[in-house]
């Protein structure tokens, strides 16, 4: 069990109160920040590895996004296509338009299911998520909160409860709208998220660079070798798409190439740690919400 001190500082996190506008230089200046981005990743590229349907939805930032609007829809009113077209729309990361190709592509997974309807129910039809998909979905989280865990040891303790009931949703639906809020906010058109986030396994292939470690800082600035048709078959896309997403990524700023190989440039290692300290604010945000949903006389804790 966490102390009481740990669960303290969890919920100094907590979406009931406004976050210290210094959230993101509290993760950053953490001395385990670089542990916890790099466990992240590689906890989100071990699943992938692991399970067809998950690697199916990391493959780019919509299928990941749509995912969990749909999770968060259900934690809220209900999931149909027009609150996931509003929902896509108002986050800027999806098209309203690719909103139906992302319920057709989670019910080709397994994820989604058309609830039961009376013969005179109307539409629009409503979907739920099924066992499939809450489990993936819940030990997905659990991954990501063992590696928020590195900066606040009791985020740990939402993510082995996740089973518990209605602690999946309550989650979810802060976590989410964590992220819908950090979405509306963002630059769209960075040169890192044009090039890896929203090209098909781009944010797979970024992890591989992010991974690197050269013990001096997050991410690492060697030059890492590159084997292009390693990459392809471990994303299963073609050597040719691999090749173009890096010239794209050299060619807008994000990588440049050395001898030894590519690195990130100094921009582009600036927006990869506001990035990752993005995500760690956003899930311990989310676990101090869901924990005192949970036990509500832990928010008097902080």
């Amino acid at each position: 069990m966490a102390s009481e001190d740990s669960v303290a500082r969890l919920m100094s996190w907590g979406p009931g109160r406004p976050l210290a506008e210094d959230a993101y230089s509290r993760v950053l200046a953490d001395p385990n920040f670089g542990r916890a981005a790099r466990a992240l990743c590689a906890g989100m590229a071990d699943l992938a590895e692991a399970d067809r349907a998950l690697d199916g939805v990391f493959k780019d930032a919509g299928r990941y996004v749509a995912a969990l609007w749909a999770m968060y829809l259900h934690a809220t009113d209900g999931i149909t296509l027009p609150r996931l077209k509003a929902v896509c729309a108002s986050s800027r990361l999806l098209s309203p338009g690719r909103a139906r190709a992302m319920l057709i592509y989670l019910q080709h997974l397994g994820y989604l299911a058309p609830e039961p309807a009376d013969a005179d129910a109307r539409p629009p039809v409503r979907y739920r998520p099924t066992a499939v998909f809450r489990e993936a979905w819940a030990r997905h989280f659990k991954v990501a909160l063992d590696a928020a865990a590195l900066i606040e040891p009791a985020a740990a303790e939402v993510g082995a409860a996740m089973d518990q009931p209605g602690m999946l949703e309550r989650f979810c639906a802060h976590h989410a709208h964590g992220l819908l809020e950090s979405a509306r906010a963002s630059d769209h058109t960075a040169p890192y998220m044009a090039v890896f986030m929203h090209r098909h396994a781009g944010n797979q292939i970024a992890q591989t660079l992010v991974l690197d470690e050269d013990g001096e800082g997050f991410p690492s600035t060697r030059p890492i070798a590159i084997n292009a048709g390693a990459m392809a078959r471990r994303f299963a896309v073609s050597r040719i798409h691999v090749r173009r997403l890096l010239a794209a990524a050299e060619r807008e700023g994000v990588l440049e190439s050395t001898a030894e190989g590519v690195r990130f440039t100094e921009a582009a290692r600036r927006f990869v740690r506001f990035n990752y300290a993005s995500q760690l604010v956003q899930l311990l945000s989310a676990a101090a919400g869901a924990l005192a949903g949970a036990a509500p006389e832990m928010a008097r804790t902080g």
